[in-house]
C-alpha cells in the first residue's frame, strides 16, 4: 500500500526474491518522494544524539550504488546518480562554528570529512559567494535524480508484470487475528501479506490495529527548481548550507536543472505556496551561491513529508499477523528505501527484521493491554 520511493523499492525488492506483488496507490509516484531533491547524504544529514537512525542510513548509502545498478540493468532509464559528493558551507562566522562543530561526530563514525578554509572551499567550487567562511566536503554525500528514479522503478516493475491498482486503500481486512486481504474503495483484494508504505495519511484507513498506536503526521517542505542555462553557472557539487542558523540546500542535475529548499512547517495538510518561503529560498540560496541569480524559474512546489512521531521511521510486523510496517520516511525516504526494503524482504520471508532495523520497531509506540 504506496507507490512512493519506499513503497516502490519494496515491491522491486520483493519482486527480485520471485514474489508476487499488487501495489494500491491512486497517484503512484506522485507523492512526497516526487517533490524530493534526491540526497543520498547520511553524513550531512546525521545530527547528534540519532545514532541508529545515523547506522540505519549509512547502511542504506552503502548499499545505493548496488541498488541503482539493478534497477538500471532492468530498466528503460537511468536514475541519474551523482557521485560528486557534498559541500556543508557556512556563510559567516557562526554558521562556520556550527559547521565545524560536526567534525568530531564525523570522525567518531568513522565517515570521510575533509575541513576546507574558505578559500580552499572557493577553489574546490569556485561558483560559491567570496563570503562563504569554510566548509566541510563528504565526498560519500551523494544524489540521485528522484523523478528519474521514480520512473525507472515503474517501468521495471511494469516489465515484471506488477499490477498497480490506481485506487486509495480504505480498509486492511482480517479474520481478526490475521490480515486477508484490502479494500480500495470499489473493490476488495485476498492477500496473506500487506505491507504499509503509505505516507502521512494513515488515519483514513480502517482495520489497523488501533493500539499500535501508529501516528503520521504531514510535515510541509515548498521547495524550488530551477534550471542554470549557462554551463559555466553550473555547480559541481550539492552544496548544504547555514545561512544564519537557517539551513538551504542546492541540489545541480547534469541536465542544469537545480533543486533548492526547502522550507519544514508544521502546517498540517497545506499545499499552498508562499511569497515568504520563495524569497526565503532564494535570497539564501543567492547568498551562498550568486551565480543561482541567472537560474530560471521552472517550479514551485510543495510536498507533505511523512513524519512518525519521533521523526523515525516505522519498520517492522505490526500486532496483526501478516500487516507490516514500512512507514515514517521523513526527510530521508529516498536514501533510506534499498535498506527498509531488505529489512521487509527479511520479514517477510524469515520472520523478522535484521537487527539494524530493531530500534525502528512499532513496539516503541504500541500500548499493552492487560
Amino acid at each position: 500500500m504506496g507507490a512512493g520511493v519506499i513503497g516502490l523499492t519494496t515491491a522491486f525488492a520483493l519482486v527480485q526474491r520471485g514474489h508476487s506483488v499488487t501495489i494500491f496507490d491512486p497517484f503512484p509516484g506522485r507523492g512526497a518522494s516526487f517533490v524530493a531533491a534526491g540526497m543520498i547524504a547520511p553524513m550531512t544529514e546525521a545530527s547528534h544524539g540519532e545514532d541508529s537512525l545515523i547506522a540505519l542510513s549509512l547502511e542504506a548509502a552503502r548499499r545505493w550504488p548496488a541498488h541503482a545498478e539493478s534497477i538500471e540493468s532492468q530498466s528503460s532509464y537511468r536514475v541519474g546518480l551523482n557521485r560528486a559528493g557534498t559541500l556543508l558551507v557556512a556563510l559567516d562566522a557562526n554558521d562556520r562554528a556550527e559547521v565545524r562543530s560536526m567534525l568530531p561526530l564525523y570522525e567518531t563514525l568513522g565517515l570521510s570529512a575533509t575541513w576546507h578554509a574558505g578559500g580552499s572551499v572557493r577553489e574546490i567550487e569556485p561558483l560559491l559567494a567570496a563570503g562563504v567562511r569554510g566548509g566541510i566536503e563528504a565526498p560519500d554525500d551523494i544524489q540521485v535524480d528522484n523523478r528519474r528514479l521514480l520512473s525507472s522503478l515503474a517501468d521495471v516493475l511494469t516489465r515484471a508484470g506488477v499490477s498497480i491498482v490506481r485506487e486509495r486503500v480504505v480498509a486492511v481486512l482480517s479474520n481478526g487475528t490475521r490480515v486477508t486481504g484490502v479494500a480500495t474503495t470499489s473493490q476488495r483484494h485476498v492477500a496473506s501479506t500487506v505491507i504499509l508504505c503509505t505516507g502521512y495519511d494513515l488515519a483514513g484507513i480502517e482495520g489497523i490495529p488501533v493500539h499500535d498506536e501508529i501516528v503520521m503526521r504531514p510535515v510541509k517542505g515548498q521547495i524550488l527548481r530551477l534550471f542554470q542555462g549557462d554551463p559555466r553557472l553550473r555547480l559541481r557539487y550539492s552544496v548544504r548550507a547555514i545561512v544564519a542558523g537557517s539551513s538551504i540546500y542546492l541540489v545541480p542535475r547534469s541536465s542544469g536543472k537545480v533543486v533548492v529548499g526547502a522550507t519544514v512547517e508544521e502546517q498540517g495538510v497545506s499545499y499552498s505556496t508562499t511569497a515568504g518561503a520563495a524569497y526565503s529560498l532564494l535570497r539564501d540560496a543567492i547568498n551562498v551561491v550568486p551565480a543561482i541569480a541567472e537560474a530560471e524559474i521552472e517550479g514551485f512546489e510543495v510536498g507533505l513529508r511523512p513524519a512518525t512521531r519521533d521523526n523515525e521511521p516505522v519498520i517492522g510486523a505490526s500486532s496483526l499477523e501478516g500487516l507490516s510496517y514500512a512507514l515514517g520516511g521523513y526527510r530521508h525516504g529516498v536514501l533510506l528505501s534499498p535498506v527498509v526494503a531488505d529489512c521487509i524482504v527479511e520479514l517477510v520471508e524469515l520472520g523478522a527484521v535484521p537487527e539494524i532495523a530493531w530500534p525502528f520497531s512499532p513496539e516503541r509506540f504500541r500500548v499493552h493491554h492487560g
